[in-house]
């Protein structure tokens, strides 16, 4: 009988560290959000102008969620979502040693290729490979991790991703 009291206290022990071993330190991340933009016709703008389009600009109110993994899928859970401030700027509390994916609002819902209209054809492959790709992959660390910085690119009409366009082009 004792020997079977000193085996469930030993499995005891050992299941109790186990589970404390799984236990995940909190990191404060900070990061900011930006966009850039092409320049899309109309009168030449000067050289100032054209620099201030390949410039990141904070975003404000931009949502971005995060999903646990290296890659978006349709069916993998939302674990947090954010919203900038008005600087563009957020802040989030992940758990350290875990890959964390970063994707804007629309790779966060179900996957829908667009339509081809007369002006566009869509290229389904590029657009399935676009929506999987994280817009920004973080593996936190216990300490020591750096600033999240988030850009996105804002293309012109005519320049769709993923897309051909055929119709008339702004002077």
């Amino acid at each position: 009988m004792k020997y079977i009291y000193l085996l469930l206290f030993f499995c005891f022990i050992g299941w109790n560290a186990e589970a404390q071993s799984k236990v995940y330190n909190y990191v404060t991340i900070k990061g900011i959000v930006t966009e850039t933009s092409d320049y899309c016709g109309g009168a030449m703008p000067n050289e100032q102008v054209l620099e201030a389009l390949k410039t990141p600009q904070p975003i404000a109110g931009k949502t971005i969620y995060i999903k646990i993994g290296s890659k978006n899928s349709e069916g993998k859970a939302i674990y947090k979502k954010l919203i900038t401030d008005s600087a563009g700027c957020f802040k989030v509390r992940l758990k350290s040693g875990q890959t964390y994916c970063f994707v804007e609002e629309w790779k966060s819902k179900k996957f829908i290729i667009p339509k081809d209209t007369d002006e566009v054809k869509w290229d389904a492959e590029c657009l399935r490979k676009r929506f999987q790709t994280a817009d920004y992959l973080l593996t936190v660390k216990s300490s020591r991790n750096g600033m999240v910085k988030i850009n996105f690119h804002n293309r012109c009409f005519y320049k769709p991703y993923c897309g051909e366009y055929t119709g008339p082009i702004p002077p």
